[in-house]
């Protein structure tokens, strides 16, 4: 996922928990000091001040922006945007605080695992409470509920984040093996105990919770499911009355032009804050109207600095907090401001993908060895960053970052060189000419930089009879013609919904891939029918599912995560490009702790304090 109204310039967008759009690289992982602040940053007086108002609210609107939304209902978000306030009005029982890839209690007050890993004891908290008058304090049956929507609803587009990867028991039938509504095991064992079981182990439990899709509601709010007729429609669920226990609530959403939220009263909400009065974005995706709003009107709390106005030499570091992010000031502005800056590599990956029903192996093959990732790095994206030879970032590869450059080894397309010569090849091979080229359409996203990346492939493969026709889009519609298999190359990113390997290689198990169904994982319809790959990674992603046990199943999840680097590797229905390094700033009034790897869209906005504007 991106959070693209934090970062210095909107580069990506992802979907997926989270992501997750951005700015990414590998990440660091979270040691003893995960959770610190800017206190490095501050001198002892600044501290004590801080520390004095932030028991209190302020009257102060935390102004930002955002792109195009697609909902507010948390089962049916798949993109970074609608997530970014999702987070902000709906609790989970976990989270990941300030961003960081460790969790903590949200609304859960304790979690027991059994021994052998499949029965899960959730005891929620006393002082937890909704964000509407009309609903009062939340309970197991919410947490059922929440839960059973996931699995059930026609609005799930992650039901199998509960169903196949948490692995929650439940009955399918049918040949499709679909699921039985209200058979899911688990229940309200009393009024604040859940209690849960698990078909077979699985390694990430308190990780998977903390997404966005398992966001606890009131039960009954919605008729989506079987038993429930609901308190309201869920055009108002979704558009205009959002119930969840989060800081804050929804006061309006015009799709395409702004969102805003209210805070909670400083005592009524269970966690910190909220220390500013409310949330507002504007929303738009331009980058010359988001420059003019946030910089040169200076009508957001955050700049935004599209690739044209970025100037890494504006870029000045003081040193690294105890998180290893380097941070110091980004300036002057053209409205004669200088900033506070860090930066902080994030658990993500970006791009391009194809869908196999519309593409040919070869023309694939011809943009993998025609991209220079080195080169986008140096020369578009101009700033800090990492070439991509792996879907999963080098933080969470089996074996880290080492046996991440070790296995780059054997990847067969050039990284720091364009091989035209190669492109050409293989293109010939399969019969084309410049008499004939073959015709593309690449669809990417309003974004200045992945525009520049895609004329720079599309005037060096022309030379390789590919005749690539560039169309941008909003995000939204991006992500709608996908689903609908109406794609046949587009740009995309994913920042993590949980730390490890399977949360991005899901996106390449062939059968999630298939846009016949409600709601696929990627949009590339790889089809093991078509494809010995395709066959090669569903095998591996099934010893990966069979092999779910935290430690025991470790050694063969590994090996089949690395085949599916390789299966796509063969076919290259994906196309990596970087793991990028997010470049955060904000204007000096603004103080809030700085992001960690697992992206600032997973950072609520309670946490943050606006002071006199300059």
């Amino acid at each position: 996922m991106t959070d693209n109204d934090t970062t210095r310039r909107r580069f990506l967008q992802a979907t997926g928990g989270a992501a997750t759009a951005v700015a990414l690289a590998g990440c660091s992982g979270g040691g003893d000091d995960e959770g610190q602040d800017d206190t490095d940053t501050l001198t002892p007086e600044e501290e004590t001040e801080r520390t004095t108002r932030e028991q209190e609210q302020t009257d102060k609107t935390y102004r930002r922006h955002n792109s195009t939304m697609t909902t507010l209902d948390p089962i049916a978000s798949t993109d970074e945007a609608s997530g970014i306030v999702i987070i902000n009005l709906f609790d989970a029982l976990t989270n990941y605080p300030n961003g960081e890839t460790t969790t903590e209690n949200l609304l859960a007050e304790s979690m027991e695992v059994s021994d052998d890993v499949t029965e899960v004891t959730i005891n929620l908290r006393d002082d937890i409470t909704y964000n509407h008058d009309d609903y009062g304090d939340v309970t197991a049956g919410d947490v059922a509920y929440s839960f059973e929507r996931l699995a059930q609803s026609d609005n799930s587009r992650r039901a199998s984040f509960i169903l196949d990867f948490l692995g929650v028991a439940h009955e399918t039938e049918g040949e499709e093996d679909t699921y039985v509504p209200g058979s899911l095991a688990i229940e309200a064992s009393d009024e604040k105990t859940v209690e849960m079981t698990l078909e077979s182990p699985f390694h990430a439990i308190p990780e998977m919770i903390a997404y966005t899709s398992f966001s606890i509601i009131p039960e009954g709010i919605v008729g989506d499911i079987e038993g429930y007729d609901g308190d309201m429609s869920y055009e108002q669920f979704t558009q205009e009355t959002p119930v969840g226990a989060g800081p804050f609530s929804l006061e309006t959403w015009n799709s395409g032009s702004e969102c805003e939220v209210s805070a909670r009263p400083i005592d009524e909400y269970h966690g910190e804050g909220p220390y500013v009065s409310g949330v507002h974005w504007m929303i738009a995706e331009e980058d010359n109207a988001l420059y003019t709003y946030t910089v040169l009107n200076e009508n957001a709390d955050v700049p935004y600095i599209p690739n044209s106005q970025y100037d890494a030499n504006k870029v000045s570091i003081e040193g690294k907090d105890s998180m290893g992010r380097k941070y110091g000031t980004y300036g002057p502005l053209e409205n004669d401001k200088t900033v506070p800056y860090y930066q902080v590599e994030e658990v993500g990956v970006y791009y391009f993908a194809f869908n196999q029903a519309n593409t040919e192996p070869a023309v694939r093959k011809a943009f993998a060895h025609a991209m220079n990732q080195q080169q986008m790095i140096d020369e578009v994206l101009n700033g800090p960053g990492t070439t991509a030879s792996h879907i999963t970032p080098p933080a969470i590869y089996p074996g880290g970052k080492e046996a991440y450059l070790d296995h780059e080894g054997d990847y067969p397309y050039g990284l720091d060189e364009t091989r035209i010569n190669k492109a050409t090849e293989v293109m010939e091979d399969a019969g084309y000419s410049s008499d004939d080229p073959y015709e593309l359409e690449l669809t990417i996203y309003e974004s200045e930089l992945f525009a520049e990346i895609a004329n720079i492939l599309r005037d060096q493969l022309a030379s390789a009879h590919v005749d690539v026709q560039i169309q941008q889009t909003q995000f939204s519609t991006m992500l709608s013609r996908g689903r609908k298999g109406n794609l046949d190359a587009y740009s995309l990113g994913w920042i993590m919904d949980y730390p490890a390997p399977d949360n991005f290689l899901q996106l390449l198990n062939p059968p999630q891939t298939d846009t016949s169904l409600d709601a696929p994982i990627s949009y590339v319809d790889w089809d093991p029918d078509e494809s010995e790959a395709a066959q090669k990674a569903t095998d591996a992603w099934e010893k990966i599912q069979s092999n779910p046990a935290p430690e025991e199943g470790q050694d063969a999840r590994n090996e089949g995560y690395v085949s599916m680097e390789e299966a796509n590797w063969e076919d290259v229905v994906f196309l990596p490009l970087l793991h990028n390094v997010a470049e955060n700033m904000h204007y000096s009034w603004v103080e809030k702790p700085r992001a960690g790897a697992a992206g600032r869209s997973r950072q609520k906005k309670n946490v943050v304090y606006v002071g006199e504007r300059d």
